[in-house]
C-alpha cells in the first residue's frame, strides 16, 4: 500500500468531490468552541488535539479521501492580503518595461530626480505643504 499523500483542495474541487457522490471524510480540526461558531456543511468536528486518538473512529477505511478544514480568521486573511500586496511590485519587475519601472520608482521617490522628472511632484508637495488644500491666498505665500 502506498503512503498517504497530502495536497491542498480548493472549494471547487471539494464541491466536485461531494457532487460526484464519492465518499469523502470532511474533518474540521478546530476546537469545539470554534467549530460551534461556524463550520463547513457536512464537516465532522475532530479537534487537532485528539486527531490521532479518534481518526480511526471517524474514518474507518484508509481508502477514503480525508479533507481537513481549519477555518480562517479575518486577521489571517488580512495578513495574507498584505503579503500579496507587498509582493506585487516584485512580481511586476519582470513584466513592466524600463520606462514604466522608472515612472513607478519616481512616483515612490520624486526626490531621486529633483530637477528633472520629479520636479513637478516636488513642487506640488511644497505648494500643498505650505498652503494646505485651499492655499494662503494671492500674494500671501
Amino acid at each position: 500500500m502506498s503512503p498517504p499523500s497530502a495536497r491542498p483542495v480548493g472549494a471547487a474541487r471539494l464541491r466536485a468531490m461531494i457532487a460526484e457522490g464519492g465518499e469523502v471524510a470532511l474533518l474540521d480540526v478546530r476546537e469545539e468552541g470554534r467549530f460551534a461558531q461556524g463550520h463547513l456543511l457536512f464537516a465532522v468536528p475532530l479537534p487537532l488535539s485528539r486527531l490521532e486518538l479518534r481518526i480511526l473512529d471517524v474514518v474507518p477505511r484508509r481508502s477514503v479521501p480525508v479533507v481537513l478544514s481549519a477555518g480562517a480568521e479575518w486577521r489571517h486573511v488580512l495578513a495574507l492580503g498584505g503579503v500579496m500586496l507587498v509582493s506585487v511590485p516584485f512580481a511586476l519587475i519582470g513584466v513592466v518595461s524600463d520606462y514604466q519601472r522608472d515612472r513607478i520608482s519616481l512616483w515612490l521617490d520624486p526626490g531621486s530626480d529633483p530637477l528633472g522628472a520629479g520636479f513637478q511632484s516636488l513642487q506640488a508637495e511644497i505648494g500643498i505643504g505650505s498652503g494646505g488644500i485651499f492655499g494662503k491666498g494671492l500674494t500671501e505665500g
